[in-house]
């Protein structure tokens, strides 16, 4: 596929969600039980979607271009399609800087035994590439920035180094994952919350008092619940203890809301995307996928009225959009 054709799709799916964003307000106001449709933005593999802080872009992963993971970012009006990251290595999970001057993603790097993440950061135009965790032998990922981009917080494996680790236990991902905190030029690592078990997704709240992130509980079924805890790590406390699967917990701009991902509705293989107060309470439910269909990775536009997700259906995973203004009373 060209790449005119490319942008040339990318600029139809993305406006006719613009325009068809407007049209959800209406049916969210008559329901909160009965969620819109959410609108399709761009569908060729793409993951890991979020809004720039003016609301102009979305960037987001995807191997639309040679099977290979990259950065791309595309105008919310549904043109200016670009890719900022290239090369042989995936790269994943892409967020802003709250001035828009910085995209920090995930790089695989190594092979076999070296395989691992770091966290890289780039301009918006694709320049002034730089390493910014460089732990060679351990993972760093799904990172973000604090409010004031002085901070970003991120999950890494790097108290249990993969070379310490068997075959047995790198084959059935036996690494822990804890909360760490660095500056925003990737100086000053250092731990927030070192538990047993797989601490990820960590963000801080939009006003720097809370850390929000997702916790593997160490039972027999490994459920994932959401934690918050003081932006030091202290006080910890599970907002949605569930039987059910609860994850990719993400703070709205104004910190009145946590929109989150968990399959506690239906058969256990539909995830749909939820919100709920930052103390767990007033839980409501924002996207109704068909059976099998997962809804995940929700993030905010800045003025709170939408969110941009995945859909994962069929092996298939494309960006959807969704208002959610009537659904929260806004």
């Amino acid at each position: 596929m060209t790449g005119s054709m490319i942008v040339s799709r990318a600029v139809a799916a993305t406006v006719g969600a613009v325009a068809a964003a407007s049209a959800t307000a209406a049916a969210l106001a008559a329901s909160h039980s009965a969620p819109p449709a959410p609108r399709l933005v761009l569908g060729v593999e793409d993951q890991y979607p979020t809004f720039s802080p003016d609301g102009r872009w979305i960037a987001f992963e995807s191997r639309r271009a040679d099977g290979v993971d990259h950065i791309f970012k595309v105008r919310s009006d549904g043109g200016g399609l670009m890719r900022i990251t290239n090369g042989l290595e995936d790269d994943e999970a892409p967020v802003f800087s709250p001035d828009g001057e910085t995209i920090l993603f995930a790089r695989r790097l190594g092979e076999g035994r070296s395989a691992h993440l770091d966290i890289f950061a780039v301009d918006p135009d694709g320049g002034n590439l730089r390493n910014l965790s460089q732990t060679p032998d351990a993972s760093d990922d799904h990172h973000k920035f604090s409010a004031d981009g002085k901070l970003i917080v991120f999950n890494s494996s790097r108290s249990t180094p993969f070379s310490s680790l068997s075959e047995q236990d790198l084959a059935a991902y036996g690494w822990n994952y804890d909360i760490w905190v660095m500056n925003a030029d990737g100086s000053g690592q250092r731990p927030l919350i070192e538990l047993p078990g797989w601490d990820t997704y960590p963000s801080f709240s939009p006003d720097g008092q809370s850390l929000l992130w997702r916790r593997v509980i160490e039972t027999a079924d490994r459920n994932s619940e959401i934690f918050i805890a003081t932006a030091t790590g202290d006080q910890p406390r599970n907002l949605t203890d569930h039987p059910a699967f609860d994850g990719y917990p993400a703070f709205s701009p104004d910190g009145e809301w946590i929109a989150f991902a968990s399959n506690r509705d239906g058969d256990g293989n539909t995830f749909r995307l939820y919100a709920m107060r930052p103390n767990g309470s007033d839980v409501r439910r924002l996207t109704d996928p068909s059976a099998g269909v997962e809804d995940v990775r929700p993030a905010w536009s800045p003025d709170g009225a939408s969110i941009v997700f995945n859909r994962d259906e069929g092996g298939d995973s494309r960006l959807m959009i969704v208002n959610v203004a009537a659904a929260l009373d806004r």
